[in-house]
């Protein structure tokens, strides 16, 4: 049970990394795609 929170813990590092990566600081928003 560890591993699979470590993992989650990992994602949501992630994704929260990944929708912040716009050009100008500003957050990225699926629906912009």
């Amino acid at each position: 049970m560890n591993s699979l929170l470590s993992r989650a813990v990992e994602l949501q590092h992630a994704a929260h990394t990944l929708m912040y990566l716009g050009m100008d600081g500003e957050p990225l928003y699926s629906d912009d795609f």
